[in-house]
């Protein structure tokens, strides 16, 4: 509806990291949320969610978007 690009880069060799799903949840919605509206009134607006392993025991979710600020 708001024409924003979702692009997604999971990170395959992930392992499953144990967390508390619901808080991260929350975390995740309340910061795409944020995103979302920082990109709305940006042409081509594009938001990237993105996994990765920072080192053997740490595992990193990246939202970036490309609104003003």
């Amino acid at each position: 509806e708001a024409k924003i690009q979702l692009e997604v880069k999971f990170d395959p060799t992930l392992p499953e990291v144990p967390m508390d799903s619901e808080s991260i949840h929350r975390a995740l919605l309340n910061i795409l949320s944020n995103a979302i509206d920082a990109v709305l009134e940006t042409e081509s607006a594009r938001i990237l969610v993105e996994t990765r392993r920072e080192r053997q025991d740490y595992a990193t979710i990246a939202i970036e978007d490309n609104g003003p600020g």
